[in-house]
């Protein structure tokens, strides 16, 4: 999508008693004519330490992604398992669909999942990444907004979140689920049309906008979450 940069997102650098997730290596190979980005991590699932190993190859416009996980911590790029991938994968050159749907958002205490698009906010059924905001995975604020009662009003009902409450980014590019907790809601920026959104760098938080009040466009309609934890699809 726009704005996404591969060699920039493969790679999770999150602090591991933020994210759940701790990267081990990270490595650059190529074979038969691909690029391939691998990263290695390791994660606790119930009590068990897990190690999973990505590889990645960015190819016809497109992310292909081999995810292997085990919990025996010896696998690493020069085991049999390993190779056999490397060693012989092949991507045909083709061409493939373009789709404006990279992930969902769920929100548990309400009941409610969404799509998430990168190209309009005028969708049914779904809504939309900012492009101006980061990506899941990168070291910023992701910024969703999403229309409180048109095209299926998806966050007609973000006003109910409390703080703690979960919200969860099921990101189809990174091939994870990001959770975060809602820190405060009800941040209300009148100025939004003079002074848009920001959306810092350093951070890695969400935060949810809508119209205020509802059926008009007279201010955004803020909430502002952290990210707890980030688990495997």
């Amino acid at each position: 999508p726009t704005g996404y940069s591969p060699s920039e997102n493969f790679t999770l650098n999150v602090p591991e008693n933020q994210s759940g997730f701790k990267l081990m290596s990270h490595e650059i190979l190529n074979s038969n004519g691909n690029q391939i980005y691998s990263n290695v991590y390791q994660m606790k699932i119930n009590g068990t330490t897990i190690q999973r190993t990505e590889l990645w190859v960015n190819k016809n416009n497109a992310l292909y992604s081999i995810i292997y996980s085990t919990n025996d911590l010896g696998i690493n790029l020069n085991s049999p398992e390993i190779k056999s991938v490397t060693q012989n994968l092949t991507i045909n050159n083709t061409t493939i669909p373009n789709t404006v749907v990279i992930g969902q958002v769920s929100f548990p205490t309400l009941g409610l999942n969404w799509n998430i698009s990168d190209d309009t906010v005028n969708h049914y059924g779904s809504v939309y990444h900012v492009l101006t905001s980061f990506y899941p995975g990168q070291n910023g604020t992701i910024g969703l907004l999403g229309h409180h009662t048109r095209y299926s009003a998806p966050f007609n009902n973000t006003y109910q979140l409390k703080a703690g409450d979960q919200v969860i980014i099921t990101d189809y590019l990174t091939q994870k689920k990001y959770i975060y907790n809602v820190t405060s809601n009800g941040d209300i920026k009148a100025d939004y049309k003079t002074n848009p959104v920001q959306f810092a760098a350093g951070t890695y938080g969400l935060t949810l906008i809508t119209c205020y009040p509802p059926g008009y466009m007279e201010a955004a309609y803020q909430t502002h979450l952290n990210l707890v934890s980030i688990m495997p699809i």
